[in-house]
Parts: structure tokens; sequence; C-alpha cells
């Protein structure tokens, strides 16, 4: 469990304020704005596809998180090895963090909780069901929490394509 929750501090501490502000502040607005102002009439009609389309797409986005971590485990392209090398301006148990650590780091979070959620999502409907207010609030955690992991996704991604497209 200790290793969990290091690979969350490691993230947090190397996206800083700002970016933990940026990652985590818009899903807990669009959290609210979900579970505040949507009807829940047109919710209730809808929330048992809601719930298998969000373990589809959950499922789908693990397979392409590991399958981005394998590549740029494995691939032998001399921008990686670089990347390797090139330093940020973060700095991890006194050493700084390479661009490609960063990568890593960043990946192997979102797998992290992908997985979190995957297993939540599996659970959650033998306790609560998703038709009540309850399995609303679920709901809107949940889309708040895939919302994150997105915007994490979709940065690592360029970072990986500007690592891989970088001009000699």
């Amino acid at each position: 469990m200790k290793e969990y929750l290091l690979l969350v501090f490691e993230f947090f501490k190397i996206k800083g304020l700002k970016g933990a502000l940026w990652n985590c502040g818009i899903p807990v607005i669009i959290t609210y704005l979900i579970f505040e102002k949507s009807n829940f009439c047109i919710y209730k009609d809808n929330a048992p596809s809601f719930h298998s389309n969000l373990i589809t797409m959950l499922c789908v986005l693990i397979g392409f998180t590991i399958s981005t971590l394998t590549i740029l485990l494995t691939v032998n392209n001399p921008n990686i090895e670089l990347a390797k090398t090139s330093l940020t301006d973060k700095i991890l148990y006194s050493k700084p963090v390479t661009v490609f650590e960063s990568i890593i780091i960043g990946l192997a979070y979102i797998i992290l909780i992908q997985c979190l959620l995957l297993i939540a999502n599996l659970i959650y409907p033998i306790f609560v069901s998703i038709i009540t207010v309850k399995g609303k609030a679920f709901f809107a955690v949940n889309i708040s929490i895939m919302i994150h992991i997105i915007l994490i996704l979709l940065r690592n991604i360029l970072d990986f394509y500007f690592i891989v497209t970088r001009k000699k």
C-alpha cells in the first residue's frame, strides 16, 4: 500500500501546485456541475448505460495507457535516449528528474488510478443503486476522475510526441 502512496506523492511532487490545480480543479468543477445541475430524471433513465459505458471506456484507456508505457520502455530511439538524460527543473529525493522519468511516473500514476477506479466501478453497484442520489454522486465523482485521467494522459502523450519527433 505504501508503494501506491509513494507513486501518488511522486506524481504530485513532479507536477507541482499549478499542475495539481489544473489536473484536479477542472474535474472537481465538472463534478459539481454534473451533480448539482444535471436532471435527475434523465440520469435515472440512463444510469445503467452510463455505468456500462464508463467501465468500457475505462478498460480501453487502461489498455491504451499500458501500451503507451510499454512502447516508451521498449523502443530504441535516440530521442528517447536523450530524454533519459535531459533534466527537468523538478527535484525528487534530492535528485533532478529527467523528462523520461517524468513521463514514466505520469503513466504509472494513471495506470494506478485507472485500475483503482475500475475496481471501484465493479464493486460499487453491489452496495449502492446507481439510480439513487448516492449513485448519481458516485457517477459524478467517476466522471471527475476520468477527466483527471484524460487530462494527464493527454499531457503525457504530448510529452511523448515531442520526445519522439524532436528535430536535431
